[in-house]
């Protein structure tokens, strides 16, 4: 018994509704179809049904065709469609039906409320998809999978004549072979969506350096790199500046990996309102400057903030992850008590909001804890205001190590300025204008964790401190109208006090305070505020080693260097340690804002920009300008490099016209020309040209130079040859 002939395993695979219709076939297949007499019948419910013939096509194992209404230039993946109206439109139902040349259904889908049923030879089943939204498309998987129901197909960006993207990620299996593979992957994006380019699944020493170039294959729009290590490679986040074509290509730049693999993934990032869900802290008083953190959802980089209330303003905002951000808030002294809304606004618009996220409390006055000890059990006030305030009935609540007692403060006033001191009970003494004693022990010791706070005679907070021990961490809650936050103080050892800087600095954060000589009575011994230091950061060259150290000055070191704000370049890091270092891969200017924490935990953070230009300089003439075959091109290629590291230039001639077919780029030198730093160099290239009586239309040769390792054109020529060619000869002198 014979076997039946097997289908052809060609899909509809995506289609678009927009003003421009247009739909794309598949071949998922092993073997080359014919699809010469096939037809395509596309309607939309109750209205118009279309119905054209496919021109003689071959249709290649996994390739695709692109049919689109309308006038155009044909190529090897589309085919324009002169005068035929396909009848979809961006918001009815409609159908597509695909027939062989005997008029044997071969594929077929529909969407929205459309009942239009399937041809013979083909089934359908499920639940309709539904209608595409503006801007995007219908179509299947990455993998063209067919199952003849409708959840085979969904929205998705429009990728004509290449695989589509679904919500998930669409992949892209590779292989590296050899060691220095290419690899390409076309991407059709659109104007203001963003994409995630991802390389992953990557072999072990494998490194697969990622650039995104225009359609010309030309012009490098960015590059991103990996350190060779097992699993993830390169990742990018994009938003594409025009609607058309690009072109992201992976090389495997690594010793390794030659026979080893990676999966590349172009995604579409799901645009998602930022959802907020907490601040830490929450509470914050008139004329203060601290960051919030916030945890939600939604966040990405271009995140903006807001408050309800416009003395409270949102002076930076840094996305940490998708889930967490700190924003550093400052507050005006006029900033009204009571609760804020907090609004979130992403780099699209969409906008999230936090109703009553912050409470903004009274004016807590001018007295602060200034300095404690533990061993000696003794606490100091200092008023920083220009008032005399009464204590008469002020409190200061003590902890440690779990255990809390409260201890009434003996009528008494602090003037503009001044110090007071509140010893414990076990410490014998007479009450004076500047050291009270009083009724209870503290009950502190060097190594224990405790709190202190300080209530007024309306039992109301006024000022907040907790410290860590070697016996645990303090978990004391500020009392209400005091707020805290950050990491808690070490605790003080030996002859060693707890204290605010020279200032009394009071920004309700763990990072006020630190070890430092004890100063009872008088000024605290903290050293002077941190402040970084950024000098002067000259421009450097793309592909040469950048070294630059960050400075900062004051605080407690060792300092702790973060890019707050902005992206580095390609190839270039910040370490921790203040360090840039690098080779960049990327040109152009780059904002950065920079934060310095010290080891108290005290911040400070300032702005620079990184120049990268480019090092490389080129020039190409050619004679004659344009010329019948049989003919002798010659050009004169200049380059210089001022850098300090070799510079490699990759030399490119492409023909374009009526080449023969599959032969359209030849590579000069093995494709390169190394400079070494400081060199400038002439290179003499001749074209021989023969006659070829069999073409009759003429040739464009494109001469180019780029930088090899930014993919950035460095200059380029043309010259018109008329009839078509074979090259037969090229040679540098």
């Amino acid at each position: 018994m014979a076997c039946p002939e097997p289908q052809p395993r060609v899909v509809i695979n995506e289609m678009g509704l927009g003003v421009l219709d247009w739909l794309e076939l598949y071949n998922g297949g092993g073997d080359a179809v014919d699809l010469t007499g096939w037809t395509v019948r596309a309607g939309r419910s109750g209205g118009m049904v279309t119905e054209f013939d496919l021109p003689s096509f071959i249709l290649y194992p996994h390739h695709f065709l692109a049919l689109f209404e309308g006038s155009g230039e044909d190529g090897v993946d589309r085919i324009f469609l002169n005068g035929t109206n396909i009848p979809w439109t961006t918001s009815g139902a409609g159908h597509c039906v695909l027939l062989d040349d005997s008029g044997t259904g071969i594929d077929f889908c529909r969407w929205g409320d459309s009942t239009e049923p399937p041809p013979a030879g083909t089934t359908w089943s499920g639940i309709n998809p539904d209608i595409p939204y503006e801007g995007m498309n219908l179509g299947r998987d990455s993998a063209g999978s067919d199952t003849d129901q409708g959840d085979d197909f969904g929205s998705l960006a429009p990728t004509a004549a290449g695989p589509n993207w679904e919500p998930g990620g669409g992949l892209n299996h590779h292989s590296f072979y050899p060691a220095g593979d290419r690899d390409w992957l076309r991407v059709q994006a659109q104007a203001g969506q963003r994409y995630d380019l991802e390389v992953f699944n990557r072999c072990s020493g494998a490194e697969a350096n990622m650039t995104l170039y225009a359609a010309d294959g030309i012009t490098a729009l960015f590059s991103e790199g990996c350190d060779g290590s097992f699993g993830s490679g390169p990742r990018r986040a994009w938003v594409a500046p025009a609607d058309g074509q690009y072109l992201l290509r992976l090389v495997n730049d690594g010793p390794g990996g030659d026979y080893g693999s990676y999966d590349l993934q172009a995604t579409v990032i799901p645009i998602s309102a930022p959802s907020p869900t907490t601040l830490t802290p929450a509470v914050l008083g008139p004329d203060v400057c601290c960051p919030i953190t916030i945890t939600g959802d939604g966040f990405v980089p271009g995140l903006s903030a807001w408050f309800s209330s416009g003395e409270i303003t949102c002076e930076r905002v840094e996305v940490v992850d998708r889930s967490t951000a700190v924003v550093l808030v400052r507050s005006s002294a006029a900033a009204a008590p009571g609760s804020h809304d907090l609004l979130l606004r992403g780099p699209d618009g969409a906008e999230g909001l936090l109703p009553g996220a912050l409470q903004v409390v009274a004016n807590r006055g001018s007295v602060v804890i200034n300095e404690l000890n533990t061993l000696e059990n003794w606490v100091e006030l200092r008023n920083t205001g220009g008032e005399t305030v009464d204590l008469s009935g002020w409190a200061i609540r003590v902890a440690a190590g779990g255990g809390a007692v409260t201890a009434p403060i003996p009528s008494a006033s602090i003037g503009p300025g001044a110090f007071l001191i509140l010893h414990d009970s076990g410490t014998p003494g007479e009450n004076g204008p500047a050291e009270l004693y009083l009724d209870q022990y503290f009950g502190w010791g060097v190594g224990i964790y405790g709190s202190c706070a300080l209530v007024d005679s309306g039992g109301e907070g006024r000022d907040f401190v907790r410290w860590d021990g070697v016996t645990g961490s303090s978990l004391d809650r500020p009392p209400q109208g005091t707020g805290w936050y950050g990491p808690n103080p070490a605790g003080e050892s030996g002859y060693f006090s707890l204290g605010r800087d020279l200032g009394s600095t009071d920004t309700d954060a763990g990072g006020d305070f630190s070890a430092q000589e004890s100063s009872p009575g008088s000024a605290n011994t903290a050293p002077a505020p941190l402040e970084a230091y950024f000098g002067l950061l000259e421009p450097s060259w793309i592909g040469d080693e950048l070294s630059f150290q960050l400075e900062a000055t004051g605080g407690e070191p060792p300092y702790r260097w973060f890019l707050s704000r902005g992206r580095l370049p390609s190839g270039v890091t910040l370490s921790e340690a203040g360090h840039l270092l690098g080779t960049a891969m990327s040109l152009g200017s780059w904002p950065l804002e920079v934060s310095v924490y010290d080891a108290a935990g005290r911040w400070d953070s300032g702005e620079l920009v990184l120049e990268i230009l480019q090092a490389l300089s080129s020039s190409i003439g050619v004679q004659p300008g344009a010329a019948i075959f049989p003919c002798t091109v010659e050009l004169d290629l200049n380059l210089s490099n001022p850098g300090s590291a070799e510079a490699v230039v990759a030399a490119r001639l492409t023909a374009t016209g009526a080449a023969p077919e599959g032969i359209t780029t030849y590579d000069l030198a093995d494709s390169t020309l190394v400079l070494p730093p400081g060199q400038t160099s002439h290179f003499n290239l001749t074209l021989d040209i023969p006659d070829d009586e069999q073409f009759t239309t003429g040739v464009i040769f494109q001469f180019t130079l780029s930088d090899a390792a930014s993919g950035v054109l460095l200059s380029s020529a043309q010259c018109q040859v008329q009839n078509r060619y074979q090259l037969q000869h090229h040679s540098l002198h």
